[in-house]
Order: structure tokens, then sequence, then C-alpha cells
């Protein structure tokens, strides 16, 4: 019963890792400017976020989303970070980029890039939506629980290992 949840769970990241957001597009961006490896950090590096909700998850932290200023910020953080995306695109199509000889940039930022684009407000909710449902009757037991998020997180990184 409780492997049901590892592979319920992973079999939902794995898909949720597939489709193209922003970690995604900001992960793509990375690698092209920089090296493959940039890719995987910087859709690794989100996981840093998963982490910190798998907690507030098992502590029934969940309804910090509805309190209004915490709502403010993630939407500031949100509009910080689609700007830059912005900005960032349009900046670098305006010069003839080659395939892996854009702007290069340290590790530490393109991990600072991953954990912004997985905690833009759409993405949060989303991960609510989602990761959180599969987490549903999992907290109840935490070796149960602890399954489903290594499933989540390792569904996550095969879909890193494709995208990379």
């Amino acid at each position: 019963m409780m492997w049901t949840h590892f592979i319920q769970a992973g079999l939902m990241s794995f898909g949720m890792g597939m489709s193209l957001g922003v970690c995604t597009v900001t992960g793509i961006r990375n690698g092209a400017n920089n090296s493959p490896f940039h890719t995987y950090l910087t859709l690794t590096s989100a996981h840093i976020v998963d982490i910190t909700m798998f907690v507030l998850y098992y502590f029934g932290a969940s309804y910090i989303f509805d309190i209004k200023w915490v709502q403010i910020l993630l939407y500031l953080a949100g509009i910080f970070m689609l700007g830059k995306i912005a900005y960032t695109n349009i900046s670098t199509a305006k010069k003839a980029m080659e395939i892996r000889g854009g702007n290069k940039q340290s590790l530490f930022k393109t991990t600072i890039d991953g954990i912004i684009a997985a905690s833009i407000p759409s993405s949060l909710i989303f991960w609510v939506a989602t990761v959180g449902s599969a987490l549903v009757g999992t907290t109840h037991h935490l070796p149960t629980f602890l399954l489903a998020c290594t499933g989540i997180i390792a569904g996550f990184q095969v879909s890193n290992l494709i995208w990379t």
C-alpha cells in the first residue's frame, strides 16, 4: 500500500516535470547559454522549494497561502521573476546568440534562478493543487508521507534528466 503512494506521486511529478513551465524555460535558457549541467542545476534547485513545501504541508501550514500579505509577496515575486525572464529573453533576442555561447553565469546564479522560478505564485498554486493532492492521506503515517515525497522528487529528477 505504501509503494502505491510512491508510484502515484512519482508518475504525477514526472508528468508535471515534462510540462513546459517557467522552471523548464529558465532551465533551458540557462543550458543554452552555458552548458547542459546548468539546465539540470536550474531544474534541480527548484527542489529546495519542493522540500520546503513538503515540510509546510506535513505540519498543516497550507493555510498560510490564504493570508493577504503572503499572497501580495508571492505576486510581487512572480512579477519580478516574469519581468526578469522577459527582459533576459528580449535582451538576448537582439544579439545573435550561439548555442553554448551567450552570457555565461555562475552556478550560484543558476541555482538562484531555479529557486526563484519555482517560487512564483503560479508555480506554488500549481504545486499545492497537484503535488498536494498526491500527498492527501499520507500525513497520518510519516513513512508513507516520506515515501510519497521521495516519489515526487524521483519523478521530477527523471524529467530533469530528460530535459537536460
